[in-house]
């Protein structure tokens, strides 16, 4: 009889329907894990490129500008020493310039790190080394004055006192600013390693959910339709 057969179909086309729904709603649950991931990978990348930009263009530089400091500020050391050691007023005066051409590179590659990289600890050091490099030339002064004068005694308590200890302060002062930039460079580093690291989690996470629901929805239906067919 027709009565029959109505109840199953009935039956038949609410499972389907119902099937329809939850499967369209398990894809609208995968498409919103599949926005995600794209919209975390976005957000990942910008900071992992700002991270990597200001490594590559900022920091390496800075460290590059670092080193031709310190080479300037050894060059400055040892014209000073070799001007002790001149035998003549050509080789003293060919010392001087040497050694004030060194401290015009000090002072320019300073320069060129606060283009670079500035935070309130850099602008402090590099200004204490500017003053630490003028006391230095002003006790380098006296002592050539005091070399070129023939007055000996007074030119050695300069190199052994006023000399020795700026000299000192101005390698203090660098070897601070070096210990801060390096720190800087190293934490720059860190931080694109660990927007990376978070990339690949939020990536790995999400697709293995996606995948996850995929192969539910998938078995689900096929639970379901194997129902429907016996139905």
């Amino acid at each position: 009889r027709p009565g029959q057969f109505l109840s199953p179909m009935k039956s038949s086309g609410l499972n389907i329907k119902r099937t329809f729904a939850i499967v369209t709603v398990l894809f609208i649950v995968v498409a919103a894990i599949t926005c995600t991931v794209g919209f975390a990978n976005y957000k990942l990348s910008r900071i992992s490129s700002q991270q990597t930009d200001q490594l590559t263009n900022r920091n390496l530089p800075a460290l590059q500008a670092l080193a031709k400091l310190e080479e300037a500020t050894l060059r400055y050391n040892a014209a000073h020493t070799e001007f002790v050691l001149a035998k003549d007023e050509a080789a003293m005066a060919a010392k001087a310039r040497a050694g004030d051409a060194w401290a015009a590179q000090i002072i320019a590659q300073l320069g060129r790190l606060g283009e670079l990289v500035r935070t309130p600890e850099s602008v402090k050091l590099e200004g204490a080394l500017k003053d630490s490099l003028t006391i230095y030339q002003a006790a380098a002064v006296r002592l050539q004055t005091a070399l070129r004068a023939g007055d000996f005694e007074k030119a050695m308590a300069t190199l052994d006192n006023d000399v020795a200890k700026s000299r000192l302060a101005l390698d203090a002062t660098l070897t601070a600013l070096s210990q801060h930039y390096f720190a800087i460079s190293t934490e720059a580093s860190d931080a694109a390693s660990r927007a990376v690291e978070r990339n690949l989690k939020v990536t790995l996470t999400c697709t293995a959910i996606s995948a996850a629901v995929i192969v539910w929805a998938m078995i689900f239906v096929q639970v379901i339709a194997s129902r429907t067919s016996r139905a």
